[in-house]
């Protein structure tokens, strides 16, 4: 009985000693020596296995934390005390949804224009489930907690416009497919939905773009059990491409606008074949089999289209034909292709440089014939490429 008293002391000692390394920034300690704090807070809530254990009382380390985080602090020192956030969350099992209501409340009581220390916050509610997915200690967890964090997340990205906050709460998302398929199938359509409407807009940050093509990717498994969902969206997404193309006609003092709508749409599509490549359902096949005619459709209508963005669409195109000719290799597709490269060669906005980017996806085809044609194609082209 003494000897556990001692052991819980000794822990809360050491727990002191590290959050007083943590929140102490003007005097005491450089940036890397709190880094170390951090890391070594980590490791303790970690090996403790269960709140019960650490010594003290939770709520007054989260507190302690966040204060943080919500203060000016070095952004790097910031990232640390996430990560510790994150770890004492995994570890908080009956009491998990104490822990959330703590965390989502403190996130939403941040100022706006301090976004990076909301998606912090936000960031280490996906890293508590992360560690719980890693760690296999989703039965410790129950479910309702994680239906209730679903929800919250889906109300946020319902009124998100922040892009920093955005891959928090979708890494939130990624982490609940992965470890509580149960729960996130009947989030799904709502997520996706989200994605794709961040991944459609032309000029996004890198970051956006990247997380939402990890997103639209890593729910391969919900994909493929929503084949007809997935085919209407790519629909969808031709159809716009269409719609884009033909405002151009209409509004032609504007081609660049209709352009970057039309490359960021083909982007999606792209990743969407992406997604459904393998195995290919006959649903995916016959979809596939009309993309051609679609692009070629479109290609006709960027004739007399002259603008600086046109090489990205029909690098975009390309990339298109590229895909679905490894989903559905039929030689009249590969003719097809080929009809297509060749009016967007031939295209008086196109030049070298656009037409290197263009190639770029012969690397990317495993068709062979299709790869030998490309290069014959060069070949030919080589001759007619002037300097501009």
């Amino acid at each position: 009985m003494n000897g556990d008293m001692e052991i819980q002391q000794t822990k809360n000692v050491e727990l002191k000693s590290l959050m007083c390394r943590i929140l102490n920034d003007k005097k005491n300690y450089s940036k890397d020596e709190r880094i170390a704090a951090c890391e070594q807070l980590q490791q303790a809530l970690t090996l403790a296995n269960d709140v019960a254990n650490i010594g003290c009382d939770w709520k007054k380390l989260i507190e302690d934390l966040l204060f943080v985080i919500k203060t000016r602090q070095q952004l790097d020192v910031k990232r640390w005390v996430s990560d510790c956030l994150g770890s004492l969350g995994c570890i908080m099992f009956s009491q998990y949804n104490e822990y959330l209501k703590v965390m989502l409340a403190e996130a939403k009581l941040i100022p706006d224009k301090y976004e990076d220390d909301k998606a912090l916050v936000l960031k280490a509610v996906f890293l508590s489930l992360d560690l719980i997915g890693n760690f296999s200690w989703q039965s410790r967890i129950k479910l309702q907690d994680v239906e209730v964090l679903m929800t919250a997340i889906k109300n946020w990205l319902e009124v998100n416009d922040s892009s920093v906050i955005l891959i928090s709460l979708l890494d939130t998302c990624l982490a609940v497919s992965k470890y509580f398929p149960a729960v996130f199938k009947h989030s799904f359509d709502d997520v996706v939905d989200f994605t794709v409407g961040w991944y459609i807009e032309p000029d996004q940050p890198k970051a956006v773009l990247d997380k939402c093509h990890q997103m639209l990717v890593e729910l391969r498994p919900y994909w493929h059990s929503a084949i007809p969902a997935a085919i209407t969206l790519m629909k969808q997404f031709l159809d716009d491409a269409s719609a884009y193309i033909e405002d151009i006609k209409t509004n032609e003092s504007k081609p660049e606008n209709m352009l970057a709508k039309t490359a960021a749409i083909l982007r999606a599509l792209i990743t969407m074949l992406e997604v459904l490549n393998t195995p290919v359902s006959p649903l995916v096949a016959d979809f596939v089999e009309k993309v051609f005619g679609r692009i070629i459709q479109l290609l006709t209508h960027l004739d007399d289209v002259f603008a600086t963005k046109i090489g990205t669409v029909f690098g975009y195109m390309a990339e298109v034909l590229c895909i679905a000719l490894e989903i559905y290799p039929k030689l009249d597709f590969l003719v097809n292709s080929m009809k297509a490269l060749k009016i967007m060669f031939k295209h008086p906005s196109v030049n070298e440089k656009t037409m290197l980017k263009i190639l770029e996806c012969i690397g990317k085809v495993k068709c062979l014939s299709f790869k030998l044609f490309l290069c014959f194609l060069i070949c030919i082209l080589s001759s007619m490429i002037t300097i501009w």
